[in-house]
């Protein structure tokens, strides 16, 4: 069963590969992700010092609130996850470890004809 963090993440995914103009390396599209909230147990101060992808938002004791922003490797599995559904493609350069990614198109219902049935 899928959360809704998770069907919220990979929804953000394919907007953005929908949206982009080229296709986007995995990196990309963790930097376009909003950053997520999370409550984790309380291991000394390593979640106290600020980086790039953390933030700490609350300190409780027994557990932390940190923010996190998502990375490539956080990332990948959703990649994977709609790549195997069909939803998205991926493309390799010769010569390169970076993975790219497109939206699949998707043959179906357009805008316009949703607006059309919910008018009607």
């Amino acid at each position: 069963m899928k959360t809704l963090a998770t069907i919220a993440t990979r929804d953000a995914l394919l907007t953005a590969l929908r949206d982009a103009p080229h296709p986007l390396s995995t990196a990309e599209l963790a930097a376009a992700l909003p950053w997520h909230r999370e409550q984790v147990v309380h291991h000394g101060t390593w979640y106290h010092r600020e980086a790039e992808h953390l933030k700490l938002v609350l300190c409780a004791g027994e557990f932390d609130v940190v923010d996190f922003r998502p990375y490539a490797a956080h990332v990948y599995p959703h990649l994977a996850a709609l790549a195997a559904t069909g939803q998205v493609g991926q493309v390799r350069v010769a010569g390169m470890r970076t993975a790219y990614w497109t939206a699949a198109q998707q043959p179906g219902v357009t805008v316009g004809q949703l607006d059309a049935m919910w008018s009607a």
